[in-house]
């Protein structure tokens, strides 16, 4: 599970967070609440799902490829939620 403290409004972060994985051809669905998202890598997409507590977010990855590590994937998923 990858935890993040949210700087600044939720919705606008998690609108960053959807517009970026649209233009890389991923995938988002979800609100300020909970949601989840997929994005595609060279070996195959990787899935997650994500859950909002106050100015926390938790993201769990559910499905990824496995010759992906697990540290790649999550440095670029810290990187979608915090730049967007």
């Amino acid at each position: 599970m990858i935890q993040l403290a949210v700087q600044g409004e939720i919705e606008q972060m998690l609108a960053r967070v959807e517009q970026a994985l649209r233009k890389h051809g991923g995938q988002f669905q979800g609100d300020g609440h909970a949601g989840q998202f997929a994005g595609k890598t060279l070996l195959g997409e990787v899935q997650g799902k994500y859950a909002v507590s106050g100015a926390k977010v938790s993201i769990e990855i559910v499905r990824k490829p496995s010759m992906v590590p697990m540290a790649m994937i999550e440095k670029e998923i810290r990187k979608f939620f915090s730049e967007g």
